[in-house]
Protein backbone atom coordinates (compact mmCIF):
# COMPACT_ATOMS: atom_id res chain seq x y z
CA UNK A 1 0.00 0.00 0.00
CA UNK A 2 0.71 3.50 -0.75
CA UNK A 3 -0.42 5.52 1.58
CA UNK A 4 -1.86 9.31 1.65
CA UNK A 5 -1.71 12.51 0.20
CA UNK A 6 1.31 14.19 -1.55
CA UNK A 7 2.65 16.87 0.63
CA UNK A 8 1.31 20.55 -0.15
CA UNK A 9 4.98 21.66 -0.41
CA UNK A 10 5.92 19.01 -3.11
CA UNK A 11 2.54 19.52 -4.61
CA UNK A 12 3.19 23.26 -4.84
CA UNK A 13 6.91 22.51 -6.41
CA UNK A 14 6.71 19.21 -8.63
CA UNK A 15 2.85 18.71 -8.33
CA UNK A 16 1.61 14.57 -8.68
CA UNK A 17 4.68 13.99 -10.78
CA UNK A 18 5.81 11.47 -8.24
CA UNK A 19 2.54 9.51 -7.41
CA UNK A 20 2.12 8.93 -11.24
CA UNK A 21 5.76 7.78 -11.60
CA UNK A 22 4.88 5.09 -8.80
CA UNK A 23 1.71 4.35 -10.49
CA UNK A 24 3.68 4.10 -13.81
CA UNK A 25 6.10 1.79 -12.43
CA UNK A 26 3.39 -0.28 -10.96
CA UNK A 27 2.03 -0.91 -14.42
CA UNK A 28 4.92 -1.60 -15.97
CA UNK A 29 6.06 -4.44 -13.47
CA UNK A 30 2.48 -5.70 -13.86
CA UNK A 31 1.84 -5.02 -9.53
CA UNK A 32 -2.19 -3.65 -10.08
CA UNK A 33 -3.52 -6.59 -8.05
CA UNK A 34 -0.37 -6.46 -5.36
CA UNK A 35 0.27 -2.39 -4.93
CA UNK A 36 -2.60 -0.23 -3.79
CA UNK A 37 -2.79 3.53 -3.88
CA UNK A 38 -4.72 5.57 -1.45
CA UNK A 39 -4.76 9.01 -2.41
CA UNK A 40 -6.30 11.33 1.19
CA UNK A 41 -5.01 12.53 3.97
CA UNK A 42 -6.03 10.05 6.81
CA UNK A 43 -7.56 11.22 10.22
CA UNK A 44 -5.25 10.01 13.37
CA UNK A 45 -7.32 6.88 13.43
CA UNK A 46 -7.15 5.74 9.60
CA UNK A 47 -3.06 6.02 10.31
CA UNK A 48 -2.93 3.90 13.59
CA UNK A 49 -5.58 1.06 11.58
CA UNK A 50 -2.99 1.32 8.51
CA UNK A 51 0.36 1.37 10.43
CA UNK A 52 -0.49 -1.37 12.82
CA UNK A 53 -2.06 -3.20 10.29
CA UNK A 54 1.93 -3.05 8.14
CA UNK A 55 4.15 -5.47 8.17
CA UNK A 56 7.38 -3.67 7.03
CA UNK A 57 7.10 0.05 6.50
CA UNK A 58 9.30 1.92 4.01
CA UNK A 59 10.60 5.33 4.18
CA UNK A 60 13.00 6.02 1.28
CA UNK A 61 13.90 9.70 1.59
CA UNK A 62 16.29 11.04 -0.75
CA UNK A 63 18.42 12.39 0.97
CA UNK A 64 20.53 13.02 4.72
CA UNK A 65 19.30 16.48 5.41
CA UNK A 66 15.40 15.36 6.32
CA UNK A 67 14.38 16.11 9.94
CA UNK A 68 12.03 14.29 10.45
CA UNK A 69 9.12 11.90 9.71
CA UNK A 70 5.89 11.47 11.19
CA UNK A 71 5.05 8.29 10.30
CA UNK A 72 8.10 6.63 10.65
CA UNK A 73 7.99 7.64 14.01
CA UNK A 74 4.17 6.28 14.19
CA UNK A 75 5.13 3.38 12.22
CA UNK A 76 7.73 2.31 14.85
CA UNK A 77 4.98 3.21 17.64
CA UNK A 78 3.08 0.86 15.63
CA UNK A 79 6.05 -1.88 15.80
CA UNK A 80 6.28 -1.74 12.14
CA UNK A 81 9.82 -3.53 10.74
CA UNK A 82 11.27 -0.32 8.97
CA UNK A 83 13.62 -0.31 6.59
CA UNK A 84 14.83 3.39 5.88
CA UNK A 85 17.26 5.14 4.27
CA UNK A 86 19.94 6.71 6.57
CA UNK A 87 18.73 10.26 6.95
CA UNK A 88 18.87 12.24 10.48
CA UNK A 89 15.71 10.83 11.78
CA UNK A 90 15.72 7.46 11.10
CA UNK A 91 19.35 7.03 11.78
CA UNK A 92 18.36 8.17 15.37
CA UNK A 93 15.00 6.27 15.83
CA UNK A 94 16.41 3.29 14.23
CA UNK A 95 19.67 2.59 15.62
CA UNK A 96 20.14 -0.55 18.36
CA UNK A 97 18.30 -2.96 15.75
CA UNK A 98 15.03 -1.09 15.66
CA UNK A 99 14.99 -0.74 12.20
CA UNK A 100 16.74 -1.80 8.78
CA UNK A 101 19.06 1.35 6.91
CA UNK A 102 19.76 1.20 3.28
CA UNK A 103 22.18 3.68 1.31
CA UNK A 104 20.44 6.32 -0.27
CA UNK A 105 19.06 5.56 -3.76
CA UNK A 106 20.32 2.38 -3.42
CA UNK A 107 17.02 0.16 -4.68
CA UNK A 108 18.75 -3.03 -4.67
CA UNK A 109 19.46 -2.75 -1.21
CA UNK A 110 15.98 -1.97 -0.62
CA UNK A 111 14.69 -5.02 -2.37
CA UNK A 112 17.27 -6.97 -0.90
CA UNK A 113 16.29 -6.28 2.59
CA UNK A 114 12.38 -6.05 1.93
CA UNK A 115 12.96 -9.35 0.31
CA UNK A 116 15.20 -10.32 3.78
CA UNK A 117 12.48 -9.73 6.09
CA UNK A 118 9.64 -10.93 3.96
CA UNK A 119 11.19 -14.63 3.83
CA UNK A 120 13.09 -14.74 7.06
CA UNK A 121 9.59 -14.27 9.87
CA UNK A 122 11.79 -14.69 12.18
CA UNK A 123 14.21 -11.36 11.58
CA UNK A 124 10.76 -9.45 10.51
CA UNK A 125 9.52 -10.67 14.24
CA UNK A 126 12.27 -9.36 15.74
CA UNK A 127 12.92 -6.23 14.11
CA UNK A 128 8.73 -5.40 14.63
CA UNK A 129 9.18 -5.96 18.72
CA UNK A 130 12.19 -3.93 18.85
CA UNK A 131 10.25 -1.25 16.99
CA UNK A 132 7.15 -1.85 19.29
CA UNK A 133 9.13 -2.18 22.53
CA UNK A 134 11.08 1.17 21.76
CA UNK A 135 7.87 2.72 20.66
CA UNK A 136 5.19 1.66 23.20
CA UNK A 137 8.05 4.18 25.62
CA UNK A 138 7.46 6.94 22.94
CA UNK A 139 4.13 7.14 22.09
CA UNK A 140 3.03 10.47 23.53
CA UNK A 141 0.34 9.50 26.14
CA UNK A 142 3.93 7.82 27.74
CA UNK A 143 5.94 10.70 27.53
CA UNK A 144 3.07 12.47 29.20
CA UNK A 145 2.97 10.55 31.86
CA UNK A 146 6.19 10.62 32.30
CA UNK A 147 6.67 14.22 32.18
CA UNK A 148 3.34 14.62 34.56
CA UNK A 149 5.26 11.98 37.16
CA UNK A 150 8.50 13.75 36.80
CA UNK A 151 6.76 17.72 37.65
CA UNK A 152 4.78 15.95 40.71
CA UNK A 153 7.71 15.23 42.10
CA UNK A 154 8.93 18.99 41.97
CA UNK A 155 5.64 20.82 41.98
CA UNK A 156 2.61 20.61 43.61
CA UNK A 157 0.28 18.93 41.35
CA UNK A 158 -2.87 21.14 39.67
CA UNK A 159 -4.31 17.94 38.27
CA UNK A 160 -4.07 14.40 39.33
CA UNK A 161 -2.62 12.23 37.58
CA UNK A 162 -5.96 10.41 36.72
CA UNK A 163 -6.99 13.33 34.53
CA UNK A 164 -4.59 13.64 32.09
CA UNK A 165 -5.47 10.55 30.34
CA UNK A 166 -8.30 12.39 28.55
CA UNK A 167 -6.21 15.08 26.99
CA UNK A 168 -4.22 12.55 25.49
CA UNK A 169 -5.30 10.93 22.14
CA UNK A 170 -2.98 8.57 19.21
CA UNK A 171 -2.09 5.67 21.11
CA UNK A 172 -0.37 3.43 19.07
CA UNK A 173 0.02 0.33 20.93
CA UNK A 174 -1.53 -2.46 19.69
CA UNK A 175 -4.19 -3.87 20.75
CA UNK A 176 -4.01 -7.67 22.39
Amino acid sequence: MIVGKTHPNVLAHEGESYRFELQNLVDQLGLQDKVVFIDKFLTDEELKEYLTACDIYLSPYPHEQQISSGTLSFAVGAGAAVISTPYWHAKDLLKDDRGILTPFNDIESMRGNIKLLYTSHRLLAWHRFKARSYGEQTVWKNVAKMYIELLNGVTTPVRSLIDYEKYLSFDLKREA
